[in-house]
């Protein structure tokens, strides 16, 4: 059991996304195959984020705020994570590789299953939000092929995202290739993006699944049925009881060490990432509703926007409700067992568990540098401060 047989659809979104994102500390993972695969697809990102920029100056600034903003914003936040994530490859591969050593480390059944009751919640919303975004991006940026018997000529203007091409104006056969090329690359781009988004939530979910597996065992140890009966008379065997338990215990402590070692370097290789997804995420929904009530086009058209709208927000709502299920399960380690019939355990044994019970202050809390956390208050504040942008753009235009 390690990193990438705990979730088998991470690792295929992965590979066809082209961000070849580490899921082992093994230098060799990826084959020659996938690799040319993901320069070819990065040089196709590049050169769309090129022409995409370029674009924006040749159409006037409201087309350029309705129709190539919200472009912008994600080539921008994934060409960043993406220079982040390759900087700190090393970093990656090591919390891996602490990961998989934990795991390993940890009963297969119990730890299966604090892992399936960590996923399962958030498993079908992230597969709604990758069709849904996805399929709306491709099937917007694809639609102006249905004109093309209308008109024979076509400008820049006419295509859903404005892009730069050598000519001013296009004859058929140029305008269907470069809608295709649009059509492919942004959809390329929202797939890289989901790889990432879906990177970052399998490991928030499976250090989630090692606190909750180190409240699970805590707990175990104060059944009744295996909490020491002070009225023993064998005193052998109850000192072997102590004995046994003790052994437990500095095995369980030395087991959460380890799983709060790693939310330590989880915490600072996430810091860009939760900056970078909370401003991308004000300046998008607030760029989409703005389309959605400025923009004179179909009721179609809207839908689109409004279903690739509801994915977008699937997707920040899980990675905050994630980020703040590992900072409720680090700060509940020693919840459960306390009601439990710890009480009638040896002084020792008691003196150990006031030990852990001191650490849930040490909270694993998702931050950007200490000044942005990741939570469903979070959450409610990127719609609160999106709402206020749309306001105050819409003053600008009218």
């Amino acid at each position: 059991m390690n990193f990438k047989s705990t979730n088998k659809f991470i690792v295929l979104i992965n590979l066809l996304s082209g961000n070849l994102l580490p899921s082992s500390y093994e230098n060799s993972e990826f084959q020659w195959g996938w690799k040319i695969y993901a320069i070819i697809l990065w040089i196709l990102e590049t050169i769309y984020f090129l022409f995409s920029f370029l674009g924006l100056f040749l159409v006037p600034k409201v087309e350029a705020l309705q129709y190539g903003t919200i472009n912008m914003v994600v080539l921008i936040e994934v060409l960043m994570l993406s220079i982040y994530v390759n900087c700190r490859r090393n970093d990656l591969k090591q919390l891996i590789k602490m990961i998989n050593n934990i795991l390993n480390n940890s009963d297969e059944n119990k730890i299966l299953n604090c892992i399936r009751l960590t996923t399962n919640p958030i498993d079908k919303p992230l597969r709604i939000y990758i069709t849904a975004v996805v399929g709306t991006v491709f099937f917007w940026t694809v639609s102006p092929i249905i004109k093309i018997m209308e008109q024979n000529e076509f400008s820049i203007l006419d295509f859903r995202v404005p892009t730069y091409f050598i000519e001013e104006s296009f004859t058929m056969i140029l305008f269907i290739c470069g809608t295709l090329f649009q059509a492919i690359s942004a959809s390329i781009l929202i797939g890289k993006k989901s790889s990432i988004d879906f990177y970052v939530i399998h490991m928030i979910t499976l250090v989630t699944s090692e606190y909750r597996y180190v409240s699970d065992e805590l707990e175990s140890l104060f059944e009744t049925n295996s909490v020491i009966d002070l009225k023993i008379s064998d005193k052998d065997e109850k000192l072997f009881d102590n004995v046994s338990r003790i052994k437990k215990f500095k095995r369980l402590i030395q087991h959460h060490n380890s799983v709060t070692e790693i939310g330590k370097l989880l915490k600072s290789l996430l810091s860009l990432n939760i900056a970078l997804t909370y401003g991308n995420c004000i300046f998008r929904f607030c760029f989409l509703s703005f389309m959605i009530i400025t923009l004179p086009i179909s009721i179609f058209d809207k839908c689109l926007i409004v279903l690739y709208t509801s994915g977008s927000m699937i997707q920040v709502f899980m990675l905050c409700y994630c980020a703040q299920t590992l900072l409720e399960a680090s700060t509940s380690v020693t919840k459960n067992a306390f009601y439990k019939e710890w009480y009638k355990c040896d002084l020792s044994c008691q003196k150990i568990y006031f030990n852990m019970m001191i650490s849930n202050k040490l909270e694993c809390k998702l931050t950007a540098f200490g000044t942005i956390d990741m939570s469903i208050s979070t959450f409610m504040i990127i719609l609160k401060q999106s709402y206020s942008a749309c306001l105050f753009l819409l003053k600008l235009n009218y």
